[in-house]
């Protein structure tokens, strides 16, 4: 998990945020904070921490959910040509955490 925030889900209500946490953290993923992703390449991933280190982190999956603003530049420019593709969420259009599960759960089900 790479998160441009100190710390992940801080903009989400506290109960729902201490359940998700929970059942993210359960799965003991990589957790980068303060982190900005800056290049996906081959399932690794280009990173660059808030102190301006770079590093690469290896990928089995790349689910980008990068703000309020639609942006589907990433997956027009096919950027993952040997990855099948699925554009969900603010890269279509602005929409809100619940629509985001939705449509990554629909999405997740058909692959």
């Amino acid at each position: 998990l790479v998160e441009k925030l100190p710390d992940l889900g801080l903009d989400l209500e506290p109960i729902t945020r201490k359940m998700l946490l929970r059942r993210i953290l359960e799965k003991r993923p990589v957790v980068h904070t303060s982190t900005e992703v800056l290049r996906i390449e081959a399932g690794n991933v280009l990173l660059r921490h808030l102190t301006g280190k770079e590093s690469f982190s290896r990928a089995d999956a790349i689910v980008l959910a990068v703000g309020y603003a639609a942006n589907g530049d990433l997956v027009k420019s096919g950027g993952f040509p040997e990855r099948e593709t699925h554009a969900i969420g603010d890269c279509l259009t602005p929409r809100g955490i619940v629509e985001a599960i939705h449509e990554g759960n629909r999405v997740g089900r058909m692959i």
